[in-house]
């Protein structure tokens, strides 16, 4: 059975303006799992920063997985 992710929640915390010729990294990681009503959910944090270490945004996703996703 394939399984299709639906997007329930996101949160952006905007911390610093990135500058045109920096080079940016994003840093991905679970930090929550968790089952509401029956269903798996997860929740994902992104942290871009800039090559000077300088956090220029905080993303977090949550995603909830349901059945037959094609």
């Amino acid at each position: 059975a394939s399984m299709a992710a639906v997007h329930a929640k996101e949160e952006v915390e905007y911390l610093d303006p990135g500058r045109v010729g920096k080079t940016f990294r994003v840093h991905w990681k679970v930090v929550d799992t968790y089952e509401k009503r029956g269903r798996p959910y997860q929740v994902k944090e992104a942290l871009i920063v800039d090559e000077d270490g300088v956090e220029i945004l905080r993303r977090r996703t949550t995603d909830t997985y349901i059945a037959g996703g094609g």
